[in-house]
C-alpha cells in the first residue's frame, strides 16, 4: 500500500511543484476582516497552501484515528 501511495504521490508532488515554481508572478491577498494586504510570489503561495493542506489533512486524519483507537481500546478493556 505504501508503494502505491508513493507511486501516485511523488509524480503528483513533482507536477505541483513544477507548476508552482513556473508561476513567478506576484499575487496580492487581502485578509478581509483585518484590512491587511499581503503581496507574495505566486509560487510561495502555492507551496504554502499545499503544505498547509497537507498538515491540516494529517491532523484531521490523526484525530479521527485517535478517536477510533480510543473506542477500540475501551471495547477491548470492556471484554476483559
Amino acid at each position: 500500500m505504501a508503494f502505491i501511495k508513493m507511486l501516485i504521490g511523488l509524480p503528483l508532488l513533482a507536477i505541483v511543484l513544477v507548476f508552482a515554481f513556473v508561476n513567478n508572478d506576484l499575487a496580492t491577498f487581502s485578509l478581509w476582516p483585518f484590512y491587511i494586504e499581503i503581496t507574495v510570489s505566486l509560487s510561495v503561495a502555492i507551496v504554502f497552501l499545499l503544505a498547509l493542506g497537507f498538515v491540516l489533512g494529517n491532523f484531521f486524519s490523526w484525530t479521527l484515528l485517535a478517536r477510533l483507537l480510543l473506542i477500540a481500546m475501551r471495547l477491548t478493556v470492556a471484554e476483559r
